[in-house]
């Protein structure tokens, strides 16, 4: 039925097509004007309330920008400096730009594969695409590995390797063979392992230490430092093992494995990373919008901070997310020293004199000290994500936006660490 039924039909038919035309130039009014109003801003983090906390990897890395940094996932969100390698494994296929995969001599065994996140060899293997060489050193290899599956079955030998070795495709046996590695022998008993290149086959080249005490069946940090005279096992952060080289391992190239020799036996590691870190990186945040001018408090922060490096912030500011204020570096007691406004960015600067060693921050809280008073019947828009507040129209009756939440977008309890339920080389 015509919605104009004492009218023409081709007047009917042009009033349809008016409504219809003024309703889209309404729409694209309206679009525009809001392309205008947030189009220029810098995306933001809408977060009401007192404190703000990032500590998840969604915190961290939603709009951040990162320059020698990388934002990692080994306890679900944390802040590093780049590792010439690495992988947590969090996506459905392996990087073949990353790795090289391949599965036993004689052709048995099955690909590599991810489970959850994490990534399990069966009488197969995955190998660096990128090499490891003299220059490279100091480097240590790290990783989160399981080396005995929960429901393993008995007497089978999983003889695995976790570490660096001297060919890419893992099933190749060189005259020149050099490795350092964590293996298991018979009785899936773990050792540290190294072989030093120019002895093949003699087995005089070949040092090898015995680890107890650990619970092979669960998940394990470990790591292995190659300088060129000595090769340092740690497990759980607890030195282990030191073998002194008398020829360095990267005579030849060195690739990051990680492999299992026997089909029936899973090998398992959560993430892998070749450390080999730069000196300095930045990592910049997404900005943080309170919904109103806020007076800044102090900014915390929590990770881990080896010996050797360190972690230092600044932070802008801004009252319309468009024009800051200057970089500010943070005041006694961790004062932030940014003008009073809206938005809040922070940059943390980190910094290692050891190149196997990254700082990681895993948390990152900024703290109110109050709310700015705002202006009686001085209407101000509803708080919107990337939208700047306009100047004070003529007081009218409209609404002030309701007051900020004190619910910050994530807390340091939401923190968890994942543990989720050799070839014919000389070893």
């Amino acid at each position: 039925m015509s919605r104009y039924p004492d009218t023409p039909l081709i007047l009917q038919h042009n009033l349809q097509h008016l409504s219809r035309t003024t309703l889209s130039l309404v729409l694209l009014f309206v679009i525009s004007l809001q392309f205008l109003w947030t189009g220029s801003s810098t995306p933001a983090l809408a977060q009401g309330g007192s404190s703000w906390t990032h500590s998840l990897i969604q915190d961290f890395s939603s709009c951040s920008i990162l320059s020698n940094t990388s934002i990692t996932n080994s306890a679900d969100g944390e802040i590093r400096l780049a590792a010439r390698i690495e992988d947590y494994f969090d996506s459905t296929s392996i990087n073949t730009n990353r790795w090289a995969v391949g599965i036993g001599n004689g052709g048995y065994g099955t690909l590599p594969r991810l489970e959850n996140g994490v990534l399990i060899v069966n009488a197969s293997w995955i190998s660096s695409t990128l090499a490891v060489n003299a220059s490279d050193l100091p480097v240590a290899v790290e990783g989160r590995v399981r080396f005995i599956s929960p429901n393993q079955q008995a007497g089978i030998e999983g003889f695995v390797d976790v570490g660096l070795g001297d060919v890419q495709d893992v099933n190749v046996t060189k005259a020149n063979d050099a490795n350092a590695l964590f293996i298991t022998g018979q009785n899936n008993v773990v050792y540290a392992n190294a072989y030093q290149p120019g002895y093949y086959p003699d087995t005089s080249g070949r040092q090898r230490t015995q680890i107890s005490n650990f619970d092979w069946g669960q998940f394990h940090n470990i790591r292995l430092v190659v300088s060129s005279n000595r090769v340092d096992y740690y497990v759980d952060n607890m030195l282990q093992a030191t073998h002194n080289l008398s020829v360095p391992l990267t005579q030849i190239p060195l690739y990051l494995w990680f492999y299992n020799l026997n089909p029936g036996y899973d090998f398992a590691t959560d993430w892998l990373r070749l450390a080999l870190y730069p000196a300095s990186g930045q990592f910049t945040s997404c900005p943080i919008d309170t919904g109103v001018t806020t007076d800044w408090g102090v900014l915390q922060w929590q990770g881990d901070f080896p010996a050797g490096t360190s972690t230092a912030f600044e932070t802008r500011s801004s009252n319309d997310g468009v024009v800051w204020s200057d970089w500010s570096a943070l005041g006694a007691g961790n004062t932030i020293t940014s003008p009073s406004a809206r938005y809040l960015q922070y940059q943390a600067t980190l910094n290692s004199i050891d190149q196997t060693l990254s700082p990681e921050i895993q948390q990152v809280t900024v703290n109110a000290a109050g709310a700015v008073p705002t202006a009686t019947n001085t209407p101000v828009l509803p708080t919107a994500t990337n939208t700047p507040t306009p100047g004070a129209p003529t007081p009218t009756n409209t609404p002030v936006p309701p007051t900020a939440t004190n619910t910050p977008v994530g807390t340091y309890g939401n923190k968890y660490t994942r543990c989720r339920s050799n070839s014919d080389a000389p070893r």
